[in-house]
């Protein structure tokens, strides 16, 4: 990780060489130091504002974790799905 990316006074901006890597690094950071915890519909979770980083290979933006059972092709699909601007479902249902 560098922190050679562009950023203003408030934000973090840390480089990093794969989505992975960035994912594993913020979560890291989540867990072990955030600002703020917050509680909606029963359930916590951590925030860290302003955060932004650069991924120097823009190829590999997509996380490959075994704990974290990615559906590639379900995570493309929900891409297409918001950017046509689509409300219903049929578009993801399997």
């Amino acid at each position: 990780m560098s922190t050679k990316a562009p950023c203003g006074p408030e934000i973090i901006c840390p480089a990093f060489a794969t989505f992975t890597d960035a994912y594993l690094a913020i979560l890291r950071r989540v867990t072990g130091s955030h600002q703020y915890e917050i509680s909606t519909r029963g359930n916590t979770a951590r925030e860290i504002l302003n955060v932004s980083f650069t991924i120097s290979n823009p190829v590999a933006r997509s996380p490959y974790l075994a704990a974290r059972k990615a559906d590639i092709v379900f995570n493309h699909a929900e891409a297409l799905w918001y950017l046509s601007g689509r409300d219903d479902l049929a578009m993801t249902s399997r």
